[in-house]
């Protein structure tokens, strides 16, 4: 509840709010592009395809793979905060088979070649697990180990997904 106080290097400061650095509630209808966050600007949509493959609608960011092997990624452009907590929801609209399906959220994102990503595998048995990537220079590589959900992967099925860093990179 605002208003709170704080101590503050011997200083009483009153905090009557707290704001985002970035927020989309993708309630704007965007064809081709996501268009702007409500708050952090423009969104950068790269990787494999086309402009046609990234829409807003509903009250969802879309990206829609038209073949198999393609990365898409979209992301807000801002390199200068050290501590990020980046919520998404994460969803397929079909079962993986023949080979796994990836989503994830991404953070520190600067280029197409450098980035971080919390990555769901939805694997061809209905297992969902979590890794953990940097990509730095074109060249990925994972953090840690690979975590198995005790999740099913069942289609149109949405996922909250957070994912957290402190400090730089």
């Amino acid at each position: 509840e605002f208003p709170f106080d704080i101590n503050v290097g011997g200083e009483q400061i009153t905090v009557t709010a707290i704001y985002d650095d970035a927020f989309d509630d993708f309630s704007d209808t965007q064809v081709d592009t996501w268009g702007n966050a409500d708050i952090g600007g423009a969104w950068s949509n790269t990787g494999s395809g086309t402009a046609a493959d990234y829409d807003k609608t509903s009250g969802l960011g879309t990206h829609t793979h038209t073949a198999a092997n393609q990365l898409h990624t979209s992301a807000l452009l801002d390199t200068t905060l050290p501590d990020l907590d980046v919520l998404g929801d994460i969803q397929t609209a079909a079962l993986s088979t023949g080979n796994s399906q990836y989503a994830g959220l991404t953070a520190r994102f600067t280029t197409f070649d450098n980035f971080y990503w919390a990555r769901l595998e939805f694997l061809t048995t209905g297992v969902i697990e979590l890794e953990i990537f940097k990509r730095v220079g074109g060249a990925q590589s994972q953090v840690g180990t690979t975590f198995t959900t005790a999740l099913t992967h069942p289609a149109d099925t949405s996922y909250r997904n957070r994912f957290r860093l402190t400090g730089t990179r």
